[in-house]
């Protein structure tokens, strides 16, 4: 059984491939649509600012691995 991508509990739906519980999917519906970047400039910035944040999170989660040896 899949996990949920939001809080890791098991489930069996699946939203657009992705597995999702009832509860995350459900609080998320609630949730408005994002628009979508008005330019190139914009996308770009956008991808900039989410591979930011996630090496920031590729490295909190490997100093805390490494901190536990």
């Amino acid at each position: 059984m899949a996990k949920c991508v939001y809080c890791g509990a098991e489930t069996e739906l699946y939203v657009n491939g992705v597995p999702v519980c009832l509860e995350c999917s459900e609080e998320r519906e609630g949730e408005p649509a994002k628009k979508p970047p008005a330019s190139g400039q914009s996308i770009r910035s956008i991808l900039a600012d989410d591979i930011a944040k996630a090496t920031a999170r590729v490295n909190k989660a490997s100093q805390t691995f490494h901190a536990d040896e």
